[in-house]
């Protein structure tokens, strides 16, 4: 079983570069009067692992007219997903998301539907320590959890999991790094062909 990272990022236009002014192929979004909750805590240590929450009434405003199926890069939630999105997950009997909550987009009605997808945390996928490349600066403090090598992530230059004890879910937020998806979600996001869905091979992936 292959599993893939959920970048947060946007497919780019052809012949586009990161540094270029236009380079997103597809719609962005902004929210609108955002209200904040709580973030979500480390089970072990207590300390914050997510941004702070998004809160209804949830409001954004789309940049653009070419709509993808997942929004990203203005907004940092990990899945921020259409309609279509939605319906195939719920078809294809996925697993990692308690929850689709709509969000109201304010400055057009010729978009899809988009939703919050709460993407669960996961601890049957671990970090593979000892074949996980990382850079970073020493902290005063380490957690078994959420920061088990004990530094900052200023560079990964390479990324193992351990997966033995994987309990099936197709998407999920590890508690060390981040998004990661299954073989499954890749394959069904291709066949449905969703738009804007960026996923490396953990073992092909780099930051940044």
């Amino acid at each position: 079983m292959k599993f893939y990272v959920l970048e947060l990022k946007s497919e780019w236009a052809v012949g586009k570069t990161p540094d270029s002014p236009a380079r997103n192929l597809w719609s962005t979004a902004q929210e609108v009067a955002r209200i904040n909750g709580d973030s979500e805590k480390c089970p072990i240590c207590g300390r914050h692992v997510s941004m702070l929450s998004w809160l209804p009434p949830r409001k954004m405003r789309l940049i653009g007219k070419r709509y993808p199926d997942r929004l990203v890069d203005d907004l940092y939630e990990p899945l921020i997903v259409s309609d279509r999105f939605v319906e195939m997950f719920r078809h294809e009997k996925l697993s990692g998301v308690s929850e689709f909550a709509p969000i109201e987009v304010v400055n057009t009605t010729d978009s899809p539907n988009y939703y919050l997808g709460h993407v669960l945390f996961n601890q049957s996928v671990k970090i593979d320590l000892f074949n996980t490349i990382v850079e970073g600066q020493p902290k005063e403090w380490s957690c078994p959890i959420c920061n088990p090598w004990g530094t900052s992530k200023d560079k990964i230059l390479k990324l193992a999991l351990s997966t033995t004890s994987w309990d099936g879910q197709d998407i999920m937020r590890l508690y060390a790094f981040g998004t990661i998806v299954s073989e499954r979600f890749y394959d069904c996001v291709r066949q449905y062909k969703l738009t804007n869905f960026v996923m490396s091979a953990v073992d092909k992936y780099q930051w940044p």
